[in-house]
């Protein structure tokens, strides 16, 4: 649109951004154009904005501009030129506002990083910098480094919109960037240190650092490093010692302004630079010892050290240092000293942050001292002091927050614990004799008080000071805890096993007695925050420890080589399990509320009833025997909370009780477990026959998701009981159906069905121990299939139907039937001829209406929910199976449609529904050559009416693997296509050859082709599809390259 009179349009750019009637607004937006479509266009708005000095005016031109560059780059990047050129002349202008030149440098940055495309830009942009630089007139100066900093602060974002190519962007790195830098750090090395210059020093080194980040994105644009990576070139230009010196200089000239931040950003970035060893650079070692004499002048002199930023980046600062770069000779003692006081001084602060950087310092340097011992002996007072003086802070720290507010103490943050168990516990391991001692004395002092306060009536002071005094110990034994558990990261001796058993043996008469208290002290009830509380965070403490004593049992057991008198005492493995189950008993009892303690407690139990050590002795315990065999349904009545909650509760129950059964020699005691459930079936049966309202199907819930847990848990046995399916068989199966009829509309309730079903097929003893001919394996097979077509069969008949939530109504259930249904075709009974020989074609009919249900899921369905585009096409990959039975077993209209669903699925670009589709194909093609080697009834049919589909097939199989897709998955069906239809191949290379422009390409494409043609044998086995997958591998090596 060409510009309306000057003055007009200035009236309406300024009444549109002043007027506070959003009529008049919409009706000016109606009038001013919001877009260029012709570059003709474009003179007079640009002769506009250099002429007028009204900031609305030149706002909306600025804006309509970038608009315009934005939605058609192509037709304006000729202008690009013009437009920067007129640009730098309002920004030079004495009467140019602030935000105005803010608004022009960011429209110059975006048609500047377009016009790279083109390299004469670039080289112009390159000289109307350096004739900013070198006029040495101050305000073209900041001109010139504020336009650079925009370029590359913006260019990522810009590039990504561009799809430019690698070389492309390595051509960008190595001319512009590369001089952009080198000018930069010029201009930095000369630049005077006075209050003037601060702002353009801050500019510049902002832009550096932006210009690092940028060339390392491009570097490695898809993969996640921890060390940055330059081009060498610019390497050398950055990696330079006058440069390290002069930063350092402008971080002690403005230590006390926001500047030094910046110099302390830039200086970390620096510190993050991968060491190479690159000629005409600065050393490895050299820039090493001048980070490290920054980090201590900055740490001694304490120059603008105590801002929050520096405080947080000298933290993060100190923990990029490697573990090589530790031992060198930079790490004096009087530098580790320096360290060492900086620590404590973190330490004694609140941010976690900064204290998690500096136990990763420590830590990386313990580990390097291990690799160093010659090192160790002068330095061992440093880490001694480090250990303790962490533990007194974090002490101190819990008695701040529970005065003040103990839900704002970090501590209760889970994955704040994991960290300091990572960081300090190699720490503590490195000075083990010392920590042992320290911890003992303070553990032994804080027991004494909280025994005091537990024998008397407590006040309401008395209250606050237990929580204290728990929360401390509690802390205590979770660093105890890292400790025990590093001992898996680290080399163990005869001293560090004595040393663990000595630690475990202060600990473990604790939590006994902390478990008898509790359960004097009677249930804790719901208590206002009580996961803030100290009784809750020392359960958890003690459940933690018993989790790592678990393998100090295991490790003392496994040391045949030291004797009893090398290593302290130890709990036996009778009084550990002795002393858990008792505490397993307080807290189903006593913490009943909680479902993160409870939680804790049963995964402990699970692990435990795994385990070698322990499951062959759980079953003499009496608590097990009954948790099993009569109380696990009353045991569920004592727990409180959410649906959600008791969720999560009755799956780790089921879960650890279905482990106690079939790991712990109690599998006699799963008929009495199973009968448990019989009153709730009963009420279940009665629902059935007589649906009542007032029912509570929660129950129906509860059922289905406790057999469940107890299916998950014995997927993985080899041996399982029969009672089991004999159970399911009489009880549940019966249910399914109806109840199927019953919840259709109760997606909530119907799920957890579904999955019983699909877990009940996965189950490795169902797939793969019963025998062929077994009864109960065709009956639970059966059974599934037929529940599964009940489902799918009433969704057939309400296709018409709109549903409020489509995914968890519909599509979700038909995917878990898919599921179910994909797992029972990988049972022996796949071929179905048991099934046959009894004449019943139930199976059959089943999978036709399954198959059926998945056909007429809509595509937009399939794009719009990725779960269901799994589901599905993880049941066409377990059709394979079905071809390699009995190919015929498919209608021509299923067979069609399926392949249908292939080639949408092939067009996905998705590797794993490619593969998916490929081990269909694979079956499918496979089962009709060999059908036709054997020359079976109907199958030259068969192979005329999919031939149609094997044309769209090759195409994209190829078009996927010149994009790199996996060829071994795709060689497969390839081969057999050209095998089943030999002119197929012949076809494809005529309509690929055309793809390429250049005769000598053709040519060359025609001679690969040739040779991939000779590699086709006509007898297809294992050792011929090898040779053609690899012929197929050369091939695409070396015609890539050749399309245009």
């Amino acid at each position: 649109m060409s510009l309306i009179n000057p003055q007009q349009f200035i009236t309406f750019c300024e009444e549109l951004y002043t007027t506070p009637n959003n009529q008049r607004r919409k009706e000016l937006i109606e009038i001013l154009p919001i877009s260029l479509e012709k570059k003709e266009d474009l003179s007079d708005y640009l002769s506009l904005l250099l002429q007028t000095d009204n900031v609305y005016a030149q706002q909306y031109i600025i804006s309509l501009i970038l608009n315009s560059f934005k939605l058609s780059p192509s037709t304006f990047l000729s202008c690009s030129n013009d437009i920067q050129t007129t640009l730098l002349k309002v920004i030079q202008k004495s009467t140019t506002q602030g935000f105005i030149a803010r608004s022009c440098y960011n429209l110059f940055s975006i048609t500047v990083v377009y016009s790279w495309k083109t390299p004469d830009n670039s080289e112009i942009f390159l000289t109307t910098i350096r004739a900013l630089v070198n006029s040495l007139k101050p305000m073209l100066i900041n001109i010139a480094v504020h336009l650079i900093f925009c370029v590359l602060d913006g260019a990522q974002s810009n590039f990504s919109k561009m799809n430019l190519e690698k070389n492309q962007i390595s051509t960008i790195k190595t001319t512009v960037i590369f001089e952009l830098m080198k000018l930069l750090i010029s201009l930095i090395k000369s630049i005077q240190l006075i209050p003037n210059n601060e702002d353009l020093i801050k500019t510049i080194l902002n832009s550096l650092n932006s210009g690092i980040g940028l060339c390392h994105s491009w570097h490695y644009d898809e993969e996640y490093v921890n060390w940055i990576h330059l081009p060498e070139k610019i390497y050398v230009v950055v990696q330079d010692e006058e440069f390290y010196q002069k930063l350092i200089e402008i971080y002690g000239v403005f230590a006390s302004t926001t500047t030094s931040s910046v110099v302390m950003e830039l200086l970390f970035v620096l510190a993050s630079l991968r060491q190479i060893s690159v000629p005409n650079a600065m050393s490895k070692q050299r820039a090493v010892e001048l980070l490290s004499l920054f980090i201590q002048s900055v740490i001694d002199k304490e120059i603008g050290l105590y801002t929050n930023e520096n405080f947080v980046l000298t933290c993060r600062f100190l923990m990029k240092f490697r573990t090589t770069q530790l031992t060198g000779s930079t790490t004096t003692t009087e530098w580790l000293k320096s360290v060492s006081r900086f620590t404590i001084k973190v330490f004694q602060s609140n941010n976690m942050v900064c204290i998690s950087n500096m136990l990763s310092f420590w830590m990386k340097y313990t580990l390097s001292m291990f690799r160093y011992p010659e090192k160790a002996q002068k330095w061992n007072i440093i880490i001694n002091e480090i250990c303790q003086v962490f533990i007194q802070s974090m002490i101190a720290k819990e008695e701040y927050y529970f005065i003040h507010d103990p839900s704002e103490d970090p501590l209760l943050s889970e994955e704040q614990i994991q960290l300091i168990y990572e960081t300090y516990g190699p720490i503590a391991r490195y000075s083990y004799e010392s920590f042992y001692r320290y911890i003992k004395s303070i553990f032994n002092k804080t027991i004494q008080e909280f025994a005091s306060l537990c024998s008397t009536p407590l006040t309401e002071q008395g209250n606050l000071k237990k929580n204290i005094i728990s929360s401390q110990l509690a802390f205590i034994i979770e660093m105890v805890v890292g400790v025990l558990k590093a001992k898996l990261i680290m080399a163990t001796d005869t001293l560090s096993i004595t040393l663990d058993t000595s630690i475990s043996n202060i600990i473990f008469p604790f939590v006994i007695q902390y478990n008898q208290y509790v359960q004097r002290a009677g249930y804790i009830k719901d208590i206002k925050e009580m996961e803030s509380s100290g009784d809750f965070r020392l359960q958890k403490a003690c459940i933690n420890f018993m989790t790592v004593f678990r393998t100090t049992l295991i490790a003392k057991n496994s040391v045949s080589s030291l004797s009893q008198m090398e290593v302290e005492r130890i709990a036996t493995t009778e009084d550990f399990l002795k002393f858990y189950l008792e505490m397993v008993s307080t807290i189903l009892s006593e913490w009943r509320h909680s479902v993160v303690i409870i939680t804790k407690c049963l995964e402990l139990f699970t692990v435990i009833s795994s385990s070698s050590l322990f499951n062959y002795q759980l079953f003499k315990f009496e608590m097990v025997r009954n948790m099993v065999s009569q109380n696990h349904i009353s045991l569920l009545s004592n727990f409180k909370g959410t649906p959600k909650q008791l969720k999560k509760i009755h799956f780790e129950l089921y879960r650890t009780l279905g482990t106690i059964l079939f790991n712990c020699r109690l599998s006699i005691y799963l008929p009495l477990f199973l009968k448990q459930f019989i009153p709730i079936i009963e009420q279940i049966q009665l629902y059935i026959k007589q649906p009542n309202s007032n029912f509570d199907t929660s129950i129906i819930f509860t059922l289905f998701t406790d057999l469940r847990s107890v299916i998950i848990t014995s997927k993985e046995c080899e041996t399982v009981p029969m009672c089991l399916y004999d159970f399911l068989i009489v009880h549940i199966f019966p249910l399914i159906t109806p109840l199927i009829s019953l919840l259709q509309r109760t997606p909530i309730l119907l799920i957890p069905l579904l999955r019983l079903l699909g877990d009940i097929a996965s189950s490795k003893n169902f797939q793969e121990n019963f025998p062929i001919e077994s009864p109960n394996c065709m009956r639970i097979f059966k059974g599934i299939t037929m529940a599964t077509a009940s489902l799918c069969a009433s969704f057939i008949q309400n296709s018409n139907k709109t549903y409020q939530n489509p995914y968890l109504e519909c599509f979700k259930p038909i995917c878990l039937c898919l599921r179910a249904m994909s797992e029972c075709f990988k049972c022996n009974l796949v071929n179905f001829a048991i099934f046959q020989i009894y004449q019943d074609n139930s199976v059959v009919e089943t999978l036709n209406v399954v198959l059926d249900t998945a056909l007429r899921i809509p595509f937009n369905a399939l794009e719009e929910y990725p779960k269901i585009v799994k589901g599905v096409y993880s049941f066409i990959d377990s059709l394979s199976l079905i071809c390699n039975s009995n190919v015929l077993i498919f209608t021509e209209k299923e067979l069609l449609n399926i392949l249908q669903l292939v080639i949408n699925g092939m067009k996905m670009k998705n590797g794993d529904i490619i593969l998916n589709c490929s081990h269909f194909l694979n079956g499918l093609l496979d089962s009709i050559y060999s059908s036709i080697k054997r020359r079976n009834f109907g199958i030259d049919k068969l192979v005329q009416f999919c031939s149609n589909s094997f044309e769209p097939i090759l195409w994209i199989s190829f078009d996927n693997i010149l994009n790199d897709f996996d060829i071994w998955a795709l060689s497969r069906p390839i081969q057999l296509i050209f095998l089943l239809r030999p002119n197929s191949f012949d076809t494809l290379m005529l309509a690929l050859t055309k793809k390429i422009k250049s005769p000598i390409k053709q040519q060359s494409f025609l001679n690969y082709s040739s040779t991939l043609k000779n590699s086709i044998d006509p007898i297809y086995n294992d050792v011929t599809q090898e040779r053609f997958e690899e012929s197929l591998r050369q091939f695409v090596q070396c015609v890539k390259q050749l399309f245009d």
